[in-house]
């Protein structure tokens, strides 16, 4: 290991970054102090390029920074805020918050086409497919702010495009064998952008996205309905909903995925 770089968080705790440029590979270990426990973070980056490998360790430590400081709102069953609470208190006790979820569709090229999202390993459902970004709603910002917000943090775009509201939903969903349940209002958007104006922009956040496809919205369907289990747990219902408002209610396949769901 040929050198090192420390990154501080008053409050949370340190990252400890060991470099081999020889072997192209970087260790990152972080200590976090949370309710008086240690918990220790390693992750390996292996990139070939030095300058990237840089751009992802500050994007990896200020993502961890940001889980650490920044609470998401805790909302009554009316969506009016009442608390606050860490994402891991959020899902181990089922509490009900306020999420954004972003469907990017390219209409240029004919017909509908999904910017579909393969989530970073390391996040929870990590290597699944989702809907093209999403977000949780911290507790200094309205739903819309946090779309716009994590636009820019998952994929790169910054350019803040028309974001339209189609609908809000309440998902209850919970898997029992690892304790974690979504209870959120979860509000949908629609971002018209051509995969020319996504590819301009396109900086996908590694330690959020392991990569996006475009997709023909009838193929997404299709995917979805072969193998559910390659999607995340709340994407049956934002799709769903998605699908309601964008007319496919008549279609055949849709048809056939509300029968297989």
């Amino acid at each position: 290991m040929q050198g090192s770089f420390c990154f501080f968080f008053p409050g949370t705790g340190w990252f400890a970054i060991v470099a081999s440029p020889l072997a192209a590979s970087i260790l990152v270990v972080g200590i976090y102090i949370i309710k008086e426990r240690k918990v220790y973070i390693f992750h390996v980056i292996r990139l070939e390029n030095i300058s990237l490998k840089f751009n992802c360790i500050i994007r990896f430590a200020l993502i961890i920074h940001i889980h650490m400081t920044n609470p998401v709102t805790v909302v009554d069953e009316s969506d009016k805020p009442v608390s606050s609470a860490s994402s891991s208190q959020i899902y181990s006790k089922g509490l009900l918050h306020r999420f954004a979820s972003i469907f990017v569709i390219d209409i240029d090229s004919g017909g509908y086409r999904l910017l579909l999202q393969k989530r970073g390993i390391g996040k929870s459902h990590g290597g699944l497919f989702s809907e093209s970004v999403s977000a949780h709603v911290r507790a200094d910002e309205s739903y819309l702010q946090a779309a716009s917000r994590r636009l820019g943090e998952e994929i790169g775009v910054y350019s803040r495009p028309y974001l339209k509201e189609i609908c809000k939903i309440h998902v209850n969903v919970c898997e029992p064998e690892t304790e974690w349940r979504k209870n959120a209002f979860v509000t949908v958007y629609e971002c018209f952008l051509s995969e020319k104006e996504v590819m301009k922009q396109l900086d996908i956040n590694p330690s959020e996205v392991l990569n996006v496809y475009f997709l023909p919205l009838d193929k997404v369907i299709k995917f979805f309905s072969a193998s559910p289990g390659f999607f995340v747990p709340c994407f049956r219902y934002t799709l769903d909903a998605y699908l309601e408002y964008a007319g496919y209610k008549t279609c055949a396949i849709k048809d056939q995925f509300l029968a297989d769901n």
